[in-house]
């Protein structure tokens, strides 16, 4: 049991470690504020009692901490939208769609062995406009090499 000494300067109690912990909670008192447990005779401030303090939030789950960078899955994700502006624009983009095939795939590796699910979406994103544009830019090479052919073959 625990006597505190409000913002109004008297003191109160005895009361649990609920009852300061809720007032606390309520801000009738405050880190600061002094209290003493019934064992001890000399005042001290409530943050030196850890059992009066709240866990902090990590400990409760109400604070993430931010996903990490992960510079291969971001680089992976540039080099995909890259490669498939690319091959809308000009049909060259193939060593950009290999790039970001490459830095997507290490990426993705190394966001789900650090369980980065930001990383891994950006890799994943970037792993599909890679690929996409490869496929596009196999498929015009193609269509250009077939019609180049038909074009001989007529003559």
């Amino acid at each position: 049991m625990y006597r505190v000494i409000g913002g109004d300067g008297r003191e109160y109690g005895p009361a649990s470690v609920q009852e300061v912990r809720q007032w606390l909670a309520q801000g009738r008192l405050h880190v600061q504020s002094l209290v003493r447990s019934e064992a001890e005779p000399t005042w001290r401030p409530l943050h030196t009692f850890p059992e009066l303090t709240p866990p902090p939030p990590a400990a409760l789950g109400a604070v993430s901490h931010p996903p990490t960078s992960n510079p291969m899955a971001l680089w992976g994700f540039v080099f995909g939208l890259l490669s498939l502006l690319g091959s809308c624009l000009c049909c060259c983009a193939c060593p950009v769609n290999l790039l970001a095939i490459l830095f997507s795939t290490l990426g993705l590796a190394q966001a789900s062995r650090e369980r980065d699910t930001h990383s891994q979406t950006l890799a994943v994103v970037g792993l599909i406009l890679g690929i996409l544009s490869l496929v596009e830019s196999v498929v015009a090479t193609l269509v250009a090499a077939l019609s180049n052919a038909l074009i001989h073959v007529v003559r």
